[in-house]
């Protein structure tokens, strides 16, 4: 039997409409307005959940209001994307509605306002009740720009997280603890040409998250929800078997998977390392601090593949000079072409120093010296961007030749991740370098 698991009330602290609206006598006591003159409800700011039905179908819908311009919206276990809003109002009368029409976009990324992805009607009665196309709402907590990766440089780079990622809120305790509420669904995308629907596997490892001592606290019944379907019911598939950590064999199975996860927050870094294994028909990859060396289908164990939550208005300085999946500003021509990049790495315990010349906006030259050997391996590629897989997070197709010479017609075809992290920083084959020469 499956079980379905509820937040505690201790742990997801849900804002309250009378405290938002500021519809209850009391708070108007607490800021010295009498009830009867409270005449609006404050909207932004908030995550707004409710059940739209149509044909005798009944789907969760969430709408993130991050300002009067700015949100997200998710419908059911697959739907979601950021958008930009027209129409909106930090605030809305009783009595009065907003008609919101929602234009689609990735994370970081400008919409495109020449069609409406959607349109909703944002509605407060006279008794303060917020609606959304008429159906009634429940506000889960603050709204929260924010967004969760789990990327994986091979098969071209692929961000699991972001695939599997259906908004966030945050609330606050009492105490003045602050709990981030991430919603979980299911993620679809390509392996090359193969098929592949992602979902947070909770039979493979419980998620938890990380202290700031780097510990892993695995999260308790009540600060995960599971879905009410199963993977099979959904996607037709069983997941993907796996292997434990004394090696034993799992073959494939079905299940729920993780549709909420609550944890704590302190609201003064971006960056919140998480423990979790997403799992597919395909494979599974366990997400960690990023600090081990197990491979795939191999969860519970640490991989070199890292798994964060990102708070992107709390990100500190460094924070912000560490991100390098979704910058919006660092052309790759401008920051790349004509310019050399440099830096070390240890790989099977040998020292390596890696050289990358980029010498036109088609040619590159690769050199890896390493320490031991003495050896220096010069490579010469014609390369050019096949897949962007997040904003400034690139696949290279690259075809390796010899020098002075052009790739052969039947040549193979080398996919190499790349990302430009900042204006002097890349990383290529998942090895960071740093810029020596500057733009010719």
């Amino acid at each position: 039997m499956f079980k379905k698991v509820f937040h505690s009330t201790a742990l997801l602290i849900a804002v309250s409409l009378g405290v938002i609206s500021c519809s209850s006598s009391d708070d108007g006591e607490e800021n010295n307005i009498p009830a009867s003159e409270i005449s609006s409800v404050n909207v932004s700011g908030y995550m707004y959940e409710y059940t739209e039905t149509a044909d005798d179908k009944s789907t969760v819908c969430r709408l993130s209001l991050y300002s009067a311009t700015e949100g997200a919206y998710s419908a059911g276990d697959e739907k979601f994307y950021y958008c930009t809003i027209s129409g909106g109002a930090d605030s809305i009368n009783y009595g009065e509605n907003l008609t919101l029409s929602l234009y689609s976009h990735a994370y970081g990324e400008e919409a495109d306002t020449s069609s409406v992805t959607k349109t909703l009607l944002l509605s407060v009665s006279n008794n303060g009740d917020v609606t959304v196309d008429g159906y009634e709402t429940k506000v889960l907590g603050q709204a929260c720009s924010s967004y969760l990766s789990g990327y994986v440089n091979a098969m071209g780079g692929i961000d699991f997280g972001t695939q599997v990622f259906k908004g966030a809120s945050i609330n606050t305790a009492e105490d003045g603890t602050k709990y981030a509420t991430v919603y979980l669904g299911i993620g679809t995308g390509y392996i090359y040409t193969v098929a592949h629907t992602d979902i947070v596997d909770p039979v493979a490892s419980i998620p938890g998250y990380y202290t700031d001592d780097w510990e892993v606290v695995r999260l308790s019944e009540n600060e995960y929800t599971l879905s009410e379907n199963t993977f099979k019911e959904v996607s037709g598939n069983s997941c993907a078997g796996f292997y434990d950590s004394e090696g034993t064999q799992h073959e494939s199975y079905d299940t729920q998977w993780i549709s909420s996860i609550t944890f704590p927050v302190s609201g003064e870094k971006g960056f919140y390392y998480l423990w979790f294994y997403i799992n597919s028909n395909v494979m599974g990859v366990q997400f960690c601090d990023g600090t081990g060396s197990a491979s795939s289908a191999h969860p519970d164990q640490k991989t070199g593949y890292v798994g964060k939550f990102v708070v992107s208005d709390w990100m500190t300085d460094s924070e912000k000079n560490d991100l390098y999946d979704y910058h919006t500003d660092l052309p790759f021509d401008e920051i790349v072409v004509g310019n050399t990049f440099s830096g070390t790495k240890t790989v099977s315990s040998v020292e390596h120093t890696y050289t990358c010349e980029f010498t036109s906006d088609s040619e590159l030259v690769f050199t890896d010296y390493n320490f031991s050997t003495e050896e220096t391996i010069v490579t010469y590629y014609t390369y050019s961007i096949s897949a962007i897989t997040a904003l400034n997070n690139y696949t290279l197709k690259a075809y390796a030749h010899e020098k002075d010479e052009e790739a052969a017609s039947d040549a193979t075809a080398t996919s190499i991740p790349f990302a430009v992290k900042s204006e002097s920083q890349i990383s290529f084959k998942s090895i960071v370098l740093t810029k020596v020469t500057e733009e010719k």
